[in-house]
């Protein structure tokens, strides 16, 4: 299959002042800072192939202390085409997402969307009052209602109280209660680390989920010099409180707020110095409890809205399929096409998290980690992956209890080129220099506009994963996972980009890779 590079701008390779940079010079460039002598790369030429260029890099001084997965593939047909320390079971971090999206897109279609309802139980008399409950019931959406990392969700909730209002509902003799049957498993990935609680990447998953499962919290300064900082945060809900301990400093004073959440409730202490007359800081902390979190801040719209409940905002099992309820409205999700460009073009955790818990749902009627990591397995057989180069053990590779090979990672994606979904995954994947994870890298070299990966980085980890294109347009898929600590210090992702530059630049120069 060919592809067709997207170009800033609509510039082609080499046209006018944006000429790539060749990576060799890059590369020279980098060795010499780094202390080491530049490699003899030379001009590319057939009798060089990539294996050879590539085991010349992974030499040198500057990967010391780094071990290194690398496997490139022609997609069509499917040859090898150059691999160093492929079948090495590294921590891939992110890299996992490309798993669960591709699975997920294969196995429940693009057109798939997520459905979260409002229903209604008891009986509604002549005189505006519901003899019952006002009832959400999940259906693991992720993106529910509407907004997306930071947005503030209210919009949907507002409609819905117009609704329930039309129905004649002026009061709830019960409450606003929030179910929780789509999922089953525990609300954060095995192997997390305890002490990323309260920060958005880490956030808790539920069947319920609002805003990200997040609040937005702002920091500003006091009036004078020694006042405390003012501090606030939105959805404004009783549901998290903020213990504003912050100190304004005078003008001129470098600011060092710190905005975290106590482990397991929802108490959000700003601590530190904020200057006189700045403006505000904030930050966006994650909530314990979604679905809580999510019955609370409707109940508190249908107070504004005129709609009086009377009991408090409860987390419930079972009432979403009991038979005795009324449905109100219901939201749907965009199509799964859409939403798993927040999965690999933004990494986020929380969409593949409950992807992962939905291929469970729907494939095996049981919403949890171990039913998803299931038929992400079985897909990964199929592709042709032993199961000993795939240890998965969450949805999003926030856990280090993952690891993979490059040689898997290939596989997987070089089997997802034949599948008749590939275009939309290949649309989800961050575009180099464009957008995405990768937006401010390979700036000005051959892969910008050329190259789509999903990259995945934690402490010691580096990866990048995806798809190049050579002179004739056929796919080249590659997967590079770096783990370890430089012996100089320096950035894995710096050694990521060469690599993969490496690759990129050489299928762009010899035409095609599969050649060699």
């Amino acid at each position: 299959m060919a592809i067709s590079p997207v170009r800033p701008g609509g510039a082609g390779p080499g046209s006018g002042p944006g000429r790539p940079v060749p990576v060799s010079l890059v590369l020279a460039a980098m060795l010499i800072s780094a202390g080491c002598s530049p490699l003899p790369i030379g001009e590319r030429t057939p009798e060089i192939t990539l294996q050879d260029r590539l085991e010349m890099l992974v030499e040198d001084p500057v990967f010391r202390g780094v071990q290194v997965g690398i496997s490139v593939r022609a997609a069509d047909p499917p040859t090898v085409v150059a691999e160093v320390g492929a079948d090495r079971m590294l921590t891939p971090a992110s890299t996992v997402k490309l798993f669960t999206s591709g699975t997920a897109l294969t196995r429940l279609g693009s057109s798939y969307a997520f459905v979260t309802r409002l229903v209604h139980t008891g009986r509604l008399d002549e005189h505006g009052v519901l003899h019952g409950d006002l009832v959400l019931v999940g259906g693991g959406d992720p993106s529910f209602p509407g907004g997306n990392s930071g947005g503030l969700g209210l919009d949907l909730y507002e409609v819905w109280v117009d609704m329930v209002r039309t129905l004649g509902v002026l009061r709830v003799e019960g409450q606003v209660v929030g179910t929780d049957d789509f999922f089953e498993d525990r609300p954060l990935g095995p192997g997390w680390c305890w002490d990323d609680q309260g920060f958005p990447f880490s956030a808790e998953l539920a069947s319920l989920n609002f805003n990200d499962n997040c609040v937005r919290v702002f920091v500003g300064p006091g009036a004078k010099v020694g006042d405390p900082g003012r501090a606030w945060f939105w959805p404004r809900t009783r549901y998290v409180t903020v213990d504003a301990r912050a100190r304004t400093v005078e003008a001129g004073e470098p600011d060092s707020v710190v905005i975290r959440r106590s482990v397991c409730e929802n108490l959000i202490l700003c601590e530190g110095t904020v200057e006189l007359g700045a403006q505000a800081v904030s930050e966006r902390i994650a909530v314990s409890d979604p679905v809580l979190y999510t019955a609370t801040v409707f109940d508190e719209v249908l107070r504004a809205g005129g709609v009086d409940v009377r009991g408090a905002p409860a987390k419930r099992s079972g009432l979403g399929s009991a038979p005795d309820t009324t449905w109100v409205t219901e939201h749907i999700s965009p199509p799964l096409r859409e939403m798993i460009k927040k999965v690999n073009k933004e990494s986020d955790n929380l969409y593949a998290e409950a992807l992962l818990r939905t291929l469970g749902r729907e494939l095996r009627d049981q919403g949890s980690v171990e039913a998803g990591l299931m038929a992400v397995r079985q897909f990964a057989a199929a592709c042709g992956i032993d199961s000993t180069a795939l240890v998965l053990v969450d949805g999003s590779g926030l856990s280090r209890l993952n690891a993979l090979s490059a040689d898997a990672v290939t596989r997987f994606l070089s089997c997802l080129a034949a599948h008749e979904q590939f275009w939309d995954f290949y649309q989800s994947l961050a575009i180099a220099g464009v957008d995405g994870t990768l937006e401010s890298r390979f700036l000005g070299a051959e892969a910008q506009g050329v190259l789509r990966g999903k990259s995945g980085s934690m402490n010691g980890v580096s990866c990048l994963s995806g798809y190049a294109v050579d002179r004739r347009g056929d796919q080249i898929v590659f997967s590079i996972l770096l783990n370890g600590y430089r012996a100089d210090g320096g950035s894995l992702t710096d050694l990521v980009d060469l690599l993969a530059a490496e690759v990129s630049e050489s299928a762009a120069e010899v035409g095609s890779l599969s050649a060699q």
